[in-house]
């Protein structure tokens, strides 16, 4: 059964609405915002922390947290009563642990936007960190063996990793965005 729209009961105009009401005017409180990037007299924009510093500092505590397992690892193995190079033993840890007590006060200032330095001057220690392993691990003997020949290859591999992290985070705190946000706006 079909319908016959040809009568006068069809109306192709849709209904009308009623009209909206007025919009309601503002009223006492909150004043109403400035227009898009003006600020109100004597007020500061906000200063967001740039990506860079906060990848700084968090590569900064990833790098802190992997030499200090390190360390921990090269402490208990040489203190156990049976090596011969406790000297050169205690002189990494100390200076792995310098490293990883300035990456983590550095990391943490960067992140609050007092300064880097600290930041900066655990990076380079870091780096000259990996470069010592590097240099240990690549003048290691292999006798030809297949073995040694990979695990020399690993130890190579991880040791330019640890030097990859502290200098792409080196790169990072003493770039140009970190250096505008941490320089004290007047």
């Amino acid at each position: 059964m079909t319908q016959d729209y040809s009568g006068g009961n069809f109306n192709p105009q849709p209904p009308q609405y009623p009209q909206q009401p007025p919009a309601y005017p503002q009223t006492g409180g909150f004043p109403a915002p400035p227009p898009p990037g003006q600020y109100p007299v004597g007020a500061v924009g906000p200063r967001s922390r740039p990506g860079s510093a906060t990848s700084a500092a968090v590569l900064a505590f990833v790098q802190a947290s992997i030499t200090g397992i390190l360390t921990l690892l090269i402490a208990i193995s040489a203190f156990d009563g049976k090596s011969d190079g406790i000297a050169v033993a205690v002189l990494i840890v100390l200076v792995q642990f310098a490293g990883v007590g300035l990456l983590a006060v550095g990391g943490a200032q960067v992140l609050k936007g007092t300064g880097r330095g600290l930041l900066i001057g655990g990076n380079i220690v870091e780096i000259v960190i990996g470069l010592v392993y590097l240099a240990i691990f690549s003048i290691i003997p292999t006798f030809n063996f297949d073995l040694f020949e990979q695990v020399k290859a690993v130890a190579i591999i991880g040791a330019l990793l640890l030097t990859a992290i502290p200098a792409i985070s080196l790169a990072q705190a003493a770039g140009s965005n970190t250096s505008a946000w941490l320089r004290p706006s007047y």
